[in-house]
């Protein structure tokens, strides 16, 4: 979560997991900024999602992505 005024906070069941979320926290923070730079986000097409959802099982990834339930409605 962020605070304002104060920054950035992750909790975990142990310190490592904390460590491990605040590292993914940073990462997407830092990919957010390059893509606003680079001309802004932009949503991968259905057509996309579905090729990378079928892929999936081609390197060991089983079930879905959570994000996924938004394009399957």
């Amino acid at each position: 979560m962020l605070l304002t005024n104060h920054g950035a906070l992750t909790v975990g069941a142990d310190l490592t997991t904390a460590y491990y979320r605040m590292e993914t926290l940073e990462l997407q923070a830092q990919i957010s900024l390059v893509a606003r730079l680079l001309g802004g986000v932009k949503d991968i097409s259905r057509e996309n999602i579905d090729r990378l959802i079928g892929m999936r099982p081609q390197y060991g990834v089983t079930g879905k992505h959570p994000g996924y339930k938004k394009y399957s409605e």
